[in-house]
C-alpha cells in the first residue's frame, strides 16, 4: 500500500502531459513550442493583445476574442472617471489606478472585427477619451 500513492500520482502527472500533448496537436503535427504560447490572432493589434492576455498559462483557457470581448465588458465599468461600477477588488490601490488608463487606452485599440453587430468599441474609445461619462 505504501507504494500505491507514488504510482497513483505518477499516473496523474502523465495522463496530464498526455492530455497537454493531444491538446496541442495541430494540422502540421505536433508543436511542443506551442505548449508554452498564448494564443495570436492578427486581427488585433499589439497594445490591444498586449492590455487583454493574461499571462501564461491563464492564457491558455480560452482564445483571443473570449478575452477581448471580456475586457471590453470590463472596460465599460472601470474605464473613465467613474469606477463604483467596476468589479475589481483592487480598484481603490494605488497600483490599479496608476496602470488602469494604459489598460484602458489598449482595449480601446481592440476596435470591432467584422460583423460584430453590438460592438461598444466607439463607445469605449469615447469613455477612454472621456468624451462621455458612460455606456449603453
Amino acid at each position: 500500500m505504501i507504494v500505491a500513492a507514488p504510482f497513483t500520482r505518477f499516473l496523474a502527472i502523465v495522463a496530464s502531459a498526455l492530455l497537454l500533448l493531444a491538446a496541442s496537436a495541430s494540422a502540421e503535427g505536433f508543436c511542443f513550442k506551442c505548449l508554452f504560447e498564448c494564443p495570436k490572432d492578427d486581427a488585433y493589434g499589439p497594445a490591444c493583445i498586449r492590455s487583454v492576455m493574461p499571462p501564461w498559462p491563464i492564457c491558455k483557457f480560452r482564445n483571443v476574442d473570449d478575452f477581448v470581448e471580456h475586457a471590453k465588458d470590463g472596460a465599460t465599468r472601470c474605464c473613465g472617471d467613474d469606477l463604483s461600477a467596476c468589479r475589481c477588488p483592487k480598484k481603490d490601490s494605488p497600483k490599479f489606478l496608476e496602470r488602469i488608463d494604459d489598460w484602458c487606452k489598449g482595449v480601446a485599440s481592440c476596435g470591432c472585427r467584422e460583423g460584430d453587430e453590438d460592438c461598444p468599441g466607439d463607445n469605449l474609445e469615447k469613455l477612454v477619451n472621456g468624451a462621455i461619462e458612460e455606456t449603453e
